[in-house]
C-alpha cells in the first residue's frame, strides 16, 4: 500500500518512483530505478527494482509482472 510519484525515462525504458507515503512501507524498498517492458498479452515487467520485505518470511525477488485485469471489447456490436 504505497503512495507516491512516478517519472519514466522513455529512450532508456526506466521507470523512477518515489514512495512518499502508505501503510507498512519497508524502509529497504529500491524503487527508484526500475527498467520497465510491456509484453503482448497485457503484463507489464519491472526488473532492476525492488518493492522491499515487511517481515523475513517475504520471498526476496528484483522482478515484478503486472497483469492488466481488464480489457476493453475492441468492437461494440449495438
Amino acid at each position: 500500500d504505497y503512495i507516491g510519484t512516478y517519472t519514466i525515462e522513455p529512450k532508456k525504458r526506466l521507470l523512477h518512483l518515489k514512495i512518499t507515503g502508505g501503510k507498512n512501507v519497508p524502509k529497504n524498498a529500491r524503487v527508484d530505478n526500475f527498467h520497465y517492458t510491456f509484453k503482448n498479452d497485457n503484463k507489464l515487467i519491472l526488473s532492476g527494482g525492488y518493492f522491499g520485505r515487511l517481515n523475513n518470511n517475504t520471498f526476496m525477488k528484483d522482478r515484478y509482472t503486472f497483469v492488466k485485469g481488464y480489457q476493453a471489447p475492441k468492437s461494440i456490436k449495438k
